[in-house]
């Protein structure tokens, strides 16, 4: 089946902030994974590099063969355009990264009874630095200096097998999903968890190993589940690791169904917050329980989570979408520089985008940061106009 590739920018450009794509792909996973491993190497810099432990190689390979069919078979494009099998251990052909950074966000599921349109609506800020990762991370001898997320893009992909999908992607071209839905109606958003960066049990893993990493299992449930209930056996049932940055998430479907899913501070023990009818907030800490580890970054986390808490429990009626936005609005980083997130990092905190999923219609509508005046002092920040798309 020949692959049908459609592209161009939405938001942004060569003088702003960032430049967003919207790349529409429908055709195999295989040819998706080879036109993906193309358009890293020409765009991005990628380079395959030699893996680390043979071992851990093939059992990713292994498990992706049984457990998550359609990414095995975009491993295999990738492992196409190198000109190897897949069935080689010496390179790791799940993973087309190109920056990885932690992420601070917030969430919020609106089930459709008490919206005034009836429509359920998962609302995402995706909240990070506008400088790099090594400024965000104190790095002394950075590899890359690049500003971290200046090439996200918005993906709509029709595979011959799986659910099609759009979603909103950076940092790995192959696999990863940082928001976003399927034709059935259920969407994912991944959150990073501040305070796992702080309990002294904090290793990470790196792209090796049997399982999903945190980027991939928004993907992998968008691709497989078509309800909430169905991404809860599934995340039961599959193991998880984190490469770089412990996550949990938010997960809701059109029937109103929805929950957060986390995993104790020790990765040991499942934990799942349903949102049983109300809306569900979700920030940057854990929920199944409230003894945190206080920090900078831990209690702008809160602040969030209680500002989001107060609105909605005061709310009185169903919610409009203007109010929704404007919530999103209210808790967005204005802050300069030494506040919020990353409070060591040289450059603020900005919420890159703002994505609103409407999950009876299969749609999003989206803004992107492009910038705003010299000083950082959050009065003179630029965004582009909503985008709107619909999966077909």
């Amino acid at each position: 089946m020949k692959l049908d590739v459609t592209e161009k920018i939405i938001a942004g450009g060569p003088k702003d902030f960032m430049e967003v794509r919207h790349i529409i792909l429908k055709g195999s996973n295989r040819e998706i994974g080879r036109h993906l491993t193309n358009y890293a190497q020409q765009h991005l810099d990628f380079q395959l590099q030699p893996a680390e432990n043979p071992l851990h190689v093939k059992a990713g390979q292994r498990f992706m063969s049984l457990n998550w069919p359609c990414q095995f078979e975009r491993m295999k494009g990738v492992a196409d355009f190198f000109g190897h099998d897949i069935t080689t251990d010496e390179y790791d052909f799940s993973t087309l990264n190109y920056l990885i950074p932690e992420l601070g966000c917030a969430c919020v599921f609106y089930p459709g009874k008490m919206m005034n349109d009836g429509h359920n609506r998962l609302t995402r800020n995706f909240d990070f630095t506008t400088g790099s990762l090594s400024g965000a991370f104190n790095m002394e001898n950075p590899e890359d200096d690049q500003v971290a997320t200046s090439r996200p893009f918005l993906f709509e992909i029709y595979p011959e097998k799986g659910y099609p999908t759009l979603f909103m992607c950076a940092y790995d071209l192959l696999g990863i999903a940082l928001d976003g839905m399927n034709s059935e109606g259920l969407s994912v958003a991944l959150l990073s968890v501040s305070e796992s960066h702080q309990n002294g049990t904090f290793e990470p893993r790196g792209f090796q190993g049997g399982g999903l990493n945190e980027g991939q299992l928004p993907r992998f449930i968008l691709e497989t589940c078509a309800t909430a209930e169905e991404a809860r056996l599934a995340l039961l049932s599959v193991n998880q690791y984190y490469s770089y940055d412990p996550s949990h998430y938010i997960i809701a479907d059109s029937s109103g169904d929805a929950f957060v899913w986390e995993m104790s501070a020790g990765r040991n023990a499942p934990h799942i917050i349903n949102a049983d009818g109300a809306p569900l907030p979700v920030t940057n800490h854990l929920l199944h329980h409230t003894d945190h580890i206080r920090s900078e970054s831990m209690d702008w986390s809160v602040h969030r989570m209680d500002v989001l808490k107060q609105y909605l429990n005061d709310h009185k009626g169903k919610f409009t979408p203007e109010e929704i936005h404007k919530l999103c609005t209210q808790i967005a980083p204005v802050t300069p520089a030494g506040q919020g997130q990353f409070n060591t990092a040289p450059d603020p905190t900005r919420t890159l985008w703002t994505s609103c999923y409407n999950l009876d219609k299969q749609s999003v509508e989206i803004d992107f940061y492009l910038g705003e005046d010299e000083g950082y002092t959050g009065k003179g920040i630029r965004r582009s106009d909503p985008v709107c798309v619909t999966l077909s």
